[in-house]
């Protein structure tokens, strides 16, 4: 199954698109529909929204994909410099794959979001 589109709603508007703007930029994906829901992609695939509302998705946990190991980090970094929790720096995690390479964070709504890449070192 691939993943069509992902909404999540917040009371903490602001503090959310200011994270993921510091956190997706290094992935390319920027904040392309302002206001709520602020729609979140690269060109005319908006596959992330955030939305003013009440939040009902605190155990959610979801990842964006990452072209390199490289961009895991970068994504990571970005996330912890916004505020963002780090609750695992970027590692291999050969007990799902050995080529899974992630870390997680977690946003100001506590959303453990993970960036990975399931490419090996080059």
């Amino acid at each position: 199954m691939i993943m069509d589109h992902l909404e999540l709603s917040t009371n903490k508007f602001d503090d959310m698109c200011a994270f993921y703007d510091a956190a997706l930029s290094p992935l390319g994906v920027t904040r392309i529909v302002p206001g709520s829901p602020a729609g979140y992609g690269q060109g005319d695939i908006l596959p992330f929204w955030i939305r003013i509302g009440d939040n009902s998705t605190v155990n959610a946990h979801y990842a964006f994909s990452c072209a390199s190991r490289a961009l895991v980090h970068e994504a990571f970094e970005a996330a912890k410099a916004i505020g963002g929790t780090g609750p695992r720096e970027p590692k291999i995690h050969p007990h799902i794959d050995p080529n899974y390479y992630a870390g997680y964070a977690c946003d100001p709504d506590g959303h453990l979001v993970e960036f990975v890449c399931r490419k090996a070192e080059t």
